[in-house]
């Protein structure tokens, strides 16, 4: 359609479409393993748990359970702006990757995932592991020492180290 111009510059036009060329999509979904046993409080059947945000979990989760990883863990993920994530527990992780095709980052959450990771790797899945470097200070001789501990796998990296923050007395997993 032409335009009559009564000066020169720009004209713009809005089209009046109502569809979007740009989706809104998460760039991760996490899916945070843990070692779960009766002394957490949480519900043993329930190996794959979803959440969207803070409040599905605290609502999930009742009672106190500052101090186990999990909470911690998801607390930090969630303040930092965080969105929909797995929990499952360690054992599970396989079976939860094969049933939910979003997942795209396990976190090791304080616990050694290696053996799932890599058999899921080495499976053909493509997703991104989050491991946790040693509790101790590596000096810089030692550099080489600690990385024979992790699984040689180019889609993963290790985080240290291990933090504090003001909310809990328990050390947090940098992953």
């Amino acid at each position: 359609m032409t335009v009559i111009t009564s000066y020169p510059g720009v004209y713009l036009s809005e089209s009046s479409s109502t569809t979007f060329s740009v989706t809104s999509s998460p760039t991760a979904v996490p899916l945070f393993a843990f070692k779960f046993n009766t002394d957490d409080g949480l519900p043993i059947g329930d190996d794959i748990q979803a959440f969207n945000n803070w409040k599905e979990f605290s609502d999930f989760h009742v009672g106190n359970h500052t101090g186990h990883n999990y909470h911690i863990c998801l607390r930090l993920w969630f303040s930092s702006g965080g969105g929909h994530c797995y929990m499952v527990n360690l054992d599970n992780i396989t079976e939860a990757v094969g049933k939910f095709d979003d997942i795209t980052l396990i976190v090791a959450s304080g616990v050694d995932i290696f053996e799932q990771f890599t058999a899921l790797v080495n499976s053909g899945c493509n997703v991104f592991g989050l491991f946790d470097g040693p509790k101790s200070e590596i000096s810089a001789d030692d550099t080489d020492k600690v990385m024979n501990d992790y699984p040689a796998i180019p889609f993963a990296a290790a985080y240290y180290p291990w933090v504090n923050v003001e909310w809990t007395k328990a050390d947090v997993p940098p992953s």
